[in-house]
């Protein structure tokens, strides 16, 4: 129990990262700004990498031969969104971003029932929902202006989480809360990667 909130500090740090790696690209010149951002694709392949990883010590949790080959799975398109970056940053980084999202989906399946992981899966959901908002600004930058109601959703989400978790009657709407959230993000992440596909770009 003594180490979760060490975990917790861990993981703010490494979010921490992410956020500075997210707004220098619109404070620095536009050469330097580039490769920011392609280190940002980078370290956001690394860190999905790590995590899937971490589904390995999973062996007693159930169907634990699909969370190995999750596990493994998911540790391969991480390697593989990083070799992608190499040739479109966007891609990389959407690839990346509904990875982590798929991943800590994932993650609170096997966990929420588990009371003493619920202050990690606070945490996490927390992490996922501002490394999400990083992403986006990264692509805003890439490509703006269009993302604005995107970072609106994902902010009032967070909001009204602050205000109703800790109220039991309002647990079930927030986790479909959430959810929606989600699966709204993606959607729109999808759309604005087929709108600026750069294969459709170079094709036509």
């Amino acid at each position: 129990m003594n180490s979760i909130p060490i975990k917790n500090q861990f993981i703010y740090l490494g979010v921490a990262f992410f956020i500075l790696l997210s707004v220098m690209p619109w404070i620095t010149i536009k050469e330097l700004s580039f490769k920011i951002i392609h280190f940002y694709t980078i370290y956001f392949g690394v860190v999905n990498a790590f995590i899937s990883g971490t589904f390995w010590w999973n062996a007693g949790l159930k169907d634990s031969n699909y969370i190995h080959l999750t596990s493994i799975t998911a540790s391969l398109i991480a390697c593989f969104a990083i070799f992608i970056s190499l040739n479109s940053i966007a891609l990389s980084i959407v690839i990346n971003l509904m990875l982590l999202n798929l991943l800590s989906l994932y993650e609170n399946n096997f966990l929420r029932d588990k009371v003493k992981f619920q202050n990690y899966i606070v945490t996490r959901n927390m992490a996922t929902y501002l490394v999400t908002l990083t992403a986006i600004l990264q692509i805003a930058f890439l490509f703006n202006p269009y993302l604005i109601n995107l970072v609106l959703l994902n902010l009032l989400s967070l909001y009204e989480n602050n205000f109703l978790r800790d109220k039991v009657k309002f647990h079930e709407y927030i986790d479909t809360r959430k959810m929606a959230t989600y699966l709204v993000t993606l959607t729109a992440i999808l759309q604005i990667a087929f709108l600026f596909n750069p294969y459709l770009t170079n094709s036509s």
